[in-house]
């Protein structure tokens, strides 16, 4: 019996303190929340991914802006490769899912680029980090790591 109320406390206190954690992030979420659904914002990504390798990139010159129904920027893929994505272009099919308990934001939109359609999914977790996603046609995926802007 001793053993049945310890673990109905130890299950009540855990509920608690992950609810408790993800408050702290409740302004950055509700700020998050605003510029997405105004759709204009500004994302600066620190890191590429490609699922074996990681790699820190410079902020300044690895952005995209969504305004509306149009995305500009520019992202660098790994230095050794020195292949440059480009996110100009008309957004079509913007979509958001905003889980307001647990504080996550998914966005997934189709960039035209010179007549090429571009899937992209953005992930804004409770913290303000932003995890980018494009698929490429061949299976692959790369992935960038960033902040909202203030």
């Amino acid at each position: 019996m001793r053993y049945v109320i310890f673990l109905l406390l130890l299950t009540i206190t855990s509920v608690g303190i992950g609810q408790s954690r993800l408050d702290k992030f409740e302004p950055t979420y509700q700020k998050s929340k605003s510029l997405v659904m105004a759709k204009n914002y500004t994302v600066n990504f620190t890191m590429v991914y490609d699922n074996s390798r990681r790699e820190q990139i410079n902020s300044n010159t690895n952005s995209i802006s969504i305004n509306q129904f149009n995305s500009s920027g520019r992202l660098a893929s790994f230095s050794n490769r020195g292949i440059i994505f480009d996110f100009n272009g008309a957004i079509s099919n913007y979509k958001v899912n905003f889980d307001d308990n647990r504080k996550l934001i998914n966005i997934s939109y189709d960039l035209i680029n010179n007549g090429k359609s571009k899937f992209i999914e953005l992930a804004i977790k409770p913290s303000g980090n932003v995890i980018l996603l494009l698929k490429k046609d061949s299976g692959k995926s790369t992935s960038w790591i960033g902040n909202l802007a203030d």
